[in-house]
């Protein structure tokens, strides 16, 4: 309760006053803080096109596709977010995040790359740490690019399919037409309303699941090669940890909590200039090892395999335990997720 000078209760009207003036200053703190967003964007494009530099990073191929593709996403995501927000911003739900299915879909652009990266990596760890051939996804760029490729016409044509289906209610049309959704008899209906649904928080924790494989993947890397600057950059993708933990407490308070919203746009900035860094300094160490490393760059990101290995070379991009695996453990947190949103929103 605000208080006079006088020590009498403040009015109403006074009372009402600071808090629009406290509200205005979070807003403005939270558009100032958006504005990192396109910022974040030309450290990303930088660091994963350093990425595709695979001589000298001794990156599976795989993984710089899906590096590259990682970019597309994002670029992509952006006008689509920006559309959307103002098609919104007369209506009810004047949130893209509100918009359950194409917050389904813009996740999916961003887990398929992140899923190829990882796939490609723990392969390549794997085979390296056995002794055993190399597969095609570290020293090819094909059967990343099919993958993601076929992936993302499968997600063009989902959207088509929910845009033509939702007609002119499509902001209210769920994820999957809800198809994806189990059933909550514990929870109201109103419980749900306005935060993510089943099929749009699958996304989210598969995404994570990769991180935390991706980061073990560097790790074993760098040990594998001897290359600490895949150790160093592992470290430095920190921030972005954060910015995971930024998005998950904010949609289990159904994105109504304005300091999460105002803290995730720094996070993913600060990662974005972090691991950059990382991929920099990467290079550098590399920079004077190249020639000493001919031989190790050579056998492991050689010349294109000829016809007869690739037909005696039955590896898919995939490890389908593992994929299953992250769908299976992934469903579970996202059903957790659904029953713990009532607790914080």
């Amino acid at each position: 309760i605000a208080f006079s000078s006088l020590g009498r209760p403040a009015s109403a009207a006074s009372t009402l006053a600071t808090a629009q003036l406290s509200s205005a200053d979070t807003t403005t703190r939270l558009m100032s803080s958006s504005k990192l967003y396109p910022a974040s964007i030309a450290p990303i494009a930088l660091q994963n096109f350093l990425w595709t530099r695979t001589s000298l990073t001794v990156c599976p191929r795989g993984v710089a596709v899906g590096s590259i593709a990682q970019t597309l996403s994002i670029l992509l995501a952006v006008p689509l977010v920006a559309v959307t927000q103002s098609k919104l911003a007369d209506g009810p739900m004047r949130s893209f995040i509100s918009v359950d299915w194409l917050h389904g879909i813009e996740q999916l652009l961003m887990a398929i790359p992140n899923h190829v990266m990882v796939s490609s990596f723990r392969q390549a760890v794997a085979a390296h740490e056995n002794g055993k051939p190399l597969p095609q996804s570290t020293k090819r760029y094909a059967p990343a690019s099919k993958a993601i490729v076929w992936s993302y016409l499968a997600i063009a044509v989902a959207g088509f399919i929910h845009w033509v289906c939702g007609g002119d209610n499509w902001p209210s049309l769920r994820f999957m037409g809800g198809a994806l959704d189990p059933p909550t008899p514990f929870l109201k209906a109103s419980d749900l309303t306005g935060a993510p649904s089943f099929a749009v928080w699958l996304p989210h924790w598969t995404m994570f699941i990769d991180f935390a494989n991706l980061l073990h993947a560097m790790t074993r890397w760098s040990k594998s090669l001897g290359i600490s600057g895949w150790k160093t950059l592992a470290y430095l993708h920190s921030p972005w940890a954060l910015a995971n933990v930024a998005v998950f407490l904010g949609h289990l308070h159904k994105d109504q909590n304005l300091m999460l919203k105002s803290l995730h746009p720094v996070f993913i900035f600060l990662g974005s200039v972090s691991t950059l860094i990382g991929t920099i300094m990467l290079l550098q160490e590399r920079k004077g090892k190249v020639k000493e490393d001919t031989t190790l760059v050579k056998s492991m990101l050689g010349a294109p395999t000829n016809r007869t290995e690739l037909r005696s070379d039955r590896s898919g991009l995939f490890d389908r335990r593992y994929t299953l695996n992250c769908i299976l453990l992934a469903a579970l947190l996202s059903y957790a997720s659904l029953h713990l949103t009532p607790m914080f929103s």
